[in-house]
């Protein structure tokens, strides 16, 4: 791996210095969590109501911190690293227990952090789905799916 490394350092068209940062972000695409996003019965040409429940679902924690550590010993472990001299800068390296990785996580994130995915899931309504396999909305008839060209 080490020649590898080299080789790549080597023939790249750009210089790279040993101290180039590589920032690698992580987050959950299928998480668990579900959230609401609610026509506001009160005013209901105002914005939506929308409950983020943000890692509402312990599991959450368990996936992202499994993560980390994924990430960690990546970047301590695999020698392909070794020249750009990887830093951990968050959690950080003090961090090691589930407890302080849920802490670091809870002080890190945003409400939305998740929001790309999940506001309509494709699962049995029973399980909190909210379509079906034809994109149909369970519970519902005579909608019509409208994309404009």
């Amino acid at each position: 791996m080490r020649d590898l490394a080299r080789t790549i350092i080597a023939k790249s068209k750009f210089q790279i210095d040993p101290h180039t940062h590589l920032v690698v972000g992580w987050t959950i695409t299928q998480e668990e969590t579900l959230w609401y996003i609610n026509i506001n019965t009160s005013n209901p040409n105002g914005p939506s109501v929308v409950d983020w429940r943000t890692y509402s679902n312990p599991v959450d924690y368990d996936i992202l911190i499994a993560i980390a550590r994924f990430y960690r010993k990546l970047n301590l472990e695999f020698p392909v690293y070794a020249p750009f001299q990887p830093d951990e800068t968050g959690p950080g390296l003090g961090v090691q227990t589930k407890d302080e990785g849920v802490a670091w996580i809870r002080d890190q994130s945003q409400p939305t952090t998740m929001h790309p995915t999940r506001s309509c899931r494709i699962v049995p309504r029973a399980l909190g789905g909210v379509v079906n396999a034809e994109l149909k909305v369970d519970g519902l008839q005579g909608l019509r799916w409208w994309t404009r060209v």
